[in-house]
């Protein structure tokens, strides 16, 4: 054997072994993008009935701490001893009261002086169809029992529910929903859970790193080779009802879906008050020579349920729309919401300052009432 052959054979072994070694470093730092096993397993669990949960980036929510915070995050605990205690619904509005670090220090102070329980259960995109479903779950796996509920109901929840929801909502023999499907595996919806999920399985695998990225490679060419259904819920299809380009019988399932939402509120009768709150888009309140305003306003939607409710005394409306100019006294528009943001999200001063404020003073001034 010579011995060009011997060092050629340890020059390609020593190669080899650092190829392993890099790719055992990368796989790592793939690994670290994705929650831990018991996260992924909650995530398996509670999607099959709700559609999707929060976003699974595992330092944002700290899903690797505890699982629970990808459906909902506690400020404090429920207890007997508060004076009451608060579950938030919602969609990324609802997810905003603990991912404003302002809105969150100030509701940390206010339930501890209040003597409140509070539990934000907002999840990106949610309307009716998976808040009934996550209230549900809420109270049975999870025996968290609130006296009053807030209800966040963006205006996007028109076309979420109607386009993104409605389509998957499984319902037993006695129309009870029972399910909010995720998307199918050739999906290209926004919360298509799939890519996720085997994306996680392959990172999270005891394989070799370089075995690891050969997975993922093989797994990418399949996806490849599936076909993909077109996108079902495009901005523009979500926006539509904005701008009043809807049929009569789509505002019905958007009635009819939030009247079972209401009824499952009030399943549980240690349920003293719902409130729902919604607040208007910037292109709803914006000057009348803006090119693109809206004309749909969800509050409307929302009262006509309520009226429809055999709840209705026990319901609530907060609409910032009404008296929008008394709420942001002296505001710009551009100090009220994001910029360049689609859906209007407010800026983390209007959220904390204004309408956070508003709402919990509403909501605890009525338990002094009683």
């Amino acid at each position: 054997m010579s011995k060009n052959f011997v060092l050629l054979v340890v020059v390609l072994g020593v190669l080899l072994v650092l190829t392993i070694v890099v790719f055992e470093f990368l796989a790592a730092a793939q690994a670290k993008r994705y929650p831990n096993r018991q996260a992924i397993k909650f995530y398996q669990t509670y999607s099959k009935q709700l559609h999707h949960l929060r976003d699974p980036a595992p330092k944002r929510w700290r899903l690797n701490e505890d699982p629970r915070n990808a459906l909902y995050t506690i400020v404090r605990e429920y207890s007997k001893e508060n004076k009451t205690n608060i579950l938030i619904q919602g969609d990324s509005w609802g997810e905003q009261f603990v991912d404003s670090k302002e809105t969150a220090s100030y509701l940390s102070t206010l339930t501890q002086t209040a003597s409140v329980g509070l539990v934000v259960a907002g999840v990106s995109s949610y309307a009716p169809s998976p808040m009934t479903m996550q209230l549900r779950i809420l109270r049975n796996d999870f025996h968290l029992h609130p006296n009053k509920i807030i209800a966040v109901i963006d205006q996007t929840d028109l076309g979420d529910e109607i386009c993104r929801y409605n389509p998957r909502r499984r319902v037993d023999e006695d129309k009870r929903l029972v399910a909010v499907t995720p998307e199918p595996a050739n999906s290209t919806e926004t919360y298509s859970l799939t890519e996720f999920f085997e994306h996680s399985k392959i990172w999270s695998s005891k394989k070799l790193g370089i075995l690891q990225y050969i997975d993922r490679a093989l797994y990418s060419l399949t996806m490849e080779d599936r076909q993909k259904s077109p996108q079902r819920c495009t901005w523009s299809n979500i926006r539509r009802f904005l701008d009043g380009d809807f049929v009569s019988e789509e505002k019905d399932i958007f009635v009819k879906n939030l009247l079972g939402y209401i009824d499952e509120v009030f399943v549980d009768d240690g349920v003293k008050t719902l409130y729902f709150v919604t607040h208007p888009h910037r292109n709803h309140v914006a000057p009348a020579t803006t090119s693109h305003r809206y004309y749909t306003d969800v509050g409307s939607v929302i009262r006509k349920a309520a009226k429809q409710s055999k709840w209705q005394s026990f319901i609530q409306v907060v609409d910032f729309h009404v008296n929008f100019s008394q709420h942001y006294p002296n505001w710009e528009l551009e100090d009220i919401f994001r910029k360049s943001d689609k859906a209007s999200h407010l800026t983390d001063q209007a959220f904390s300052t204004v309408y956070s404020k508003y709402i919990f003073s509403k909501v605890i001034s009525d338990d002094d009432k009683n």
